[in-house]
């Protein structure tokens, strides 16, 4: 397709999408060997007040900033200042988790294989600041969380031998960070990687932020007792604990300069901000499977070769015969995603403010691009699209005949969920992997599920839903 062409459909495609998935703000970027291709925000940085997200609004990336952490410590090895394989404890005395004779070392930290469990912590943030729990009390300090990680050693698995995504991980390659540059770890990236890109206003600081009047408000999306989408304005406060796993606020037009060094082998105009063998190593799999892959949905995408972990990033080896390597981050209130195709010096951005529950259908739209500039057709040469435009059809209310009975269907991410007549949300699992399966089954006893077979109607967009003894038509 020609490629102005497919831009004007992307653009109309994510018009439509923060209509339609009550998405508050949206804001996209491409860049194709050092240019920036497309880039647009759509909807409001700030509902109440009606201020419209621009290119210049500060979005919390989340665990994109992982990538930034990676990128730091391998600045550090380029430095000869650390070895991926030294022992963490070589820097952080004050951690009792490794074994002499089996340690934890950066590069188990870099891919996450620690060994490290994840601790809850996150869960505590959402207790407290999304549930509005009072009751939940969440680690404010340094101190306090290396006196909380020190307690999981019962927890541990050997290092090497499993992925297991964790904050902690980054969390501690933040502390490396700072103990060997002798700067706090928000000095050392601001002065290392923000600096150098020109990324002025990025930042980790809640101060910083709050005299930034172009910033992103935060705000969940999320279903009502009958099944309606409602936007709730809600805060996280940044948190020194979660600067290196997740804390970065940055812009469109700063992310830019970002993706732009990544796919220039680390190189940003007259600077060489990380060494070429470095970004190898930050895009080679270093560990597979990589269970957050199937989180993206990958399985229902075809073939992409192998696919796998690196350092902070997930890549597949062979997508349409090209590497891709992205990282998603979500942190309740905001959600981003970095997508770079390294051999066509290709990347794509993009940002909401708001959580997951609205990403659904923003991804699988970038891909379809992705694979449409490639010269392939999406809904012919990956299941995905089939699977993801009939869930598209299959979300909604249903009732029954003289609308006795009502339920409806929704989705969060790529998981539909179905909320029966009493108001319970249950996950939904698929019968088959198929691509043109419409059945799907729920646990309603330890030995027995309830299954909900779909059927569509194409022409008319009628869509009927059988469950027991109900038959169901979707009303809205």
């Amino acid at each position: 397709m020609e490629q102005n062409n497919l831009i004007n459909q992307l653009n109309e495609k994510f018009q439509d999408l923060v209509k339609k998935d009550n998405i508050p703000s949206l804001a996209i970027s491409i860049v194709k060997e050092g240019d920036v291709l497309f880039s647009k925000a759509y909807g409001y940085r700030n509902l109440n007040k009606k201020k419209e997200a621009n290119l210049d609004t500060l979005y919390r990336i989340a665990s994109c900033s992982k990538s930034f952490t990676a990128m730091g410590i391998m600045q550090l090895v380029d430095q000869g200042k650390l070895e991926l394989q030294d022992p963490i404890e070589k820097y952080l005395p004050n951690l009792i988790l490794s074994k002499p004779n089996n340690p934890i070392t950066i590069h188990h930290l870099l891919n996450q294989t620690s060994g490290i469990p994840d601790t809850g912590y996150v869960e505590k943030i959402y207790k407290k600041h999304i549930l509005l729990d009072d009751s939940t009390n969440t680690i404010k300090t340094k101190e306090e969380y290396f006196e909380f990680i020190n307690g999981i050693k019962d927890f541990l698995l050997p290092p090497g031998t499993r992925f297991m995504y964790s904050n902690s991980n980054y969390f501690l390659l933040g502390e490396v960070i700072a103990k060997i540059s002798g700067l706090s770890y928000e000095e050392y990236i601001s002065q290392n990687i923000l600096k150098p890109l020109k990324m002025t206003r990025s930042t980790f600081s809640d101060d910083i932020l709050e005299k930034d009047e172009n910033k992103q408000s935060q705000y969940i999306v999320s279903p009502d007792s009958e099944g309606t989408m409602q936007i709730l304005k809600r805060n996280i406060p940044g948190s020194e604990c979660l600067s290196a796993a997740g804390g970065l606020y940055t812009s469109v037009n700063e992310i830019n300069n970002y993706m732009v060094t990544l796919l220039n082998s680390g190189r940003f105009q007259d600077s060489q901000i990380i060494q070429p063998s470095s970004i190898e190593k930050l895009f080679s799999i270093s560990h597979s499977p990589c269970d957050l892959l199937q989180e993206l949905g990958t399985r229902g995408m075809g073939s992409s070769g192998k696919e796998g972990y690196g350092y902070s990033w997930l890549i597949m080896d062979n997508f349409f015969g090209l590497k891709v390597v992205v990282i998603p981050g979500g942190i309740f209130v905001s959600t981003a995603t970095i997508i770079l195709i390294p051999d066509l010096k290709l990347g794509i951005f993009e940002c909401i403010n708001a959580g997951e529950n609205v990403n659904g259908n923003v991804l699988p739209t970038i891909i379809m691009g992705i694979v449409q500039m490639l010269g392939e057709d999406p809904e012919k040469s990956m299941s995905l699209f089939q699977v993801e435009g009939k869930k598209h059809f299959m979300c909604g209310k249903y009732e029954t005949y003289h609308g006795i009975q009502k339920v409806s269907v929704i989705r969060k991410g790529f998981t539909m969920f179905f909320i029966d007549p009493n108001g319970a949300e249950i996950p939904l699992s698929p019968m088959s992997m198929e691509p043109n399966n419409l059945h799907y089954y729920f646990e309603c006893s330890p030995t027995g599920i309830s299954e909900l077979l779909f059927s569509i109607e194409w022409n008319t967009g009628n869509v009927d839903l059988l469950w027991n003894k109900h038959h169901f038509k979707k009303i809205i």
